[in-house]
């Protein structure tokens, strides 16, 4: 069986997504990825605008620092437009760091590509996409979208939401949407 290219990971507070989180990487439990991408959402830095892949060499957990891939961002720093450099945009930021752990605990030698994506535009995630396809080429990779999807619907809405985002991300890797 083929090791998962990506999986979609709560970032709420552990208290509150931390068992689904944890089903979440049983996915992957066992598997061998040598860069992991983390695709957060900006909650915090008003006025940001593009994909921010921070200004870091590593993150720094109680569990230890997690090292950046530096020759990957400096790739997509150079072929993506949209790509910046922004610290200030990752300092509050939590939709990153709460994936952490798990990586840490599960590919203990894999380094991240942090990419923070605001606002969700279409054209471009997919520009950023079908650069990063190019960028790991030939690497294990494994994409993280860490994105709580929603806190405000009603159940009923809820379930048909969840629904209809599972049936576009499926239909979406099918058809090639996502070039990763």
């Amino acid at each position: 069986m083929e090791s998962p290219l990506a999986l979609i990971v709560p970032h709420a507070g552990y208290v509150f997504s931390g068992q689904i989180m944890a089903d979440a990487y049983r996915q992957v439990m066992g598997r061998s990825y040598d860069v992991i991408v983390v695709l957060g959402t900006n909650h915090t830095t008003g006025g940001f605008s593009g994909i921010s892949l921070g200004d870091y060499t590593a993150f720094r957990t109680p569990l230890g620092d997690v090292p950046v891939d530096e020759e990957s961002t400096a790739a997509l720093l150079s072929a993506n437009k949209d790509c910046n450099r922004n610290r200030a945009v990752h300092v509050t930021e939590h939709s990153i760091e709460v994936q952490l752990p798990f990586l840490q605990t599960l590919f203990p030698k894999a380094k991240i590509i942090p990419a923070v994506i605001h606002p969700p535009d279409y054209e471009m995630c997919i520009r950023f996409g079908e650069t990063l396809a190019k960028v790991l080429k030939n690497r294990k990779a494994l994409i993280v979208a860490s994105s709580d999807l929603s806190h405000y619907p009603d159940y009923k809405d809820a379930v048909t939401i969840d629904r209809q985002t599972l049936e576009t991300v499926a239909a979406s890797t099918r058809h090639a949407l996502f070039p990763c």
